[in-house]
């Protein structure tokens, strides 16, 4: 699947999940998710390699990085189309309210690998 392809796939999730591009937590979102699917040993190490890796790209701090993605969470799950939030949340996550941001990470990351790139997920997650 292109880069591009992906990049659309996690935009309307974000866009179900309540996310608004005006946030610059939203791109925060999209790179951190496109690198989790690419890597999903990432989630493993989300303070000490993503948010630093997120930081370098877009030119900012990594608790900048996770205070932004923090709230983009926040802001979206007030927001989020609820049936849908469902559907990619475990029963467990999306019962107890907000997920923290490595449990919205892991969990977009793997519903997107498990709908739209199944058969081509070998070494992810």
């Amino acid at each position: 699947m292109s880069e591009k392809k992906l990049d659309i796939i996690i935009s309307n999730y974000l866009k179900e999940l309540g996310v608004s591009a005006s946030l610059k937590g939203y791109y925060y979102l999209r790179y951190a998710i496109r690198a989790l699917i690419n890597d999903g040993s990432l989630i493993r190490a989300v303070t000490k390699e993503l948010y630093p890796m997120i930081a370098k790209e877009f030119k900012t701090t990594p608790s900048r990085a996770e205070r932004n993605i923090r709230n983009a969470i926040e802001t979206g799950w007030e927001r989020m189309n609820e049936q849908f939030a469902k559907d990619v949340f475990s029963y467990g996550v999306f019962q107890k309210g907000k997920p923290t941001n490595n449990e919205f990470l892991a969990e977009v990351a793997d519903h997107i690998i498990m709908t739209h790139l199944e058969g081509n997920t070998s070494e992810r997650m």
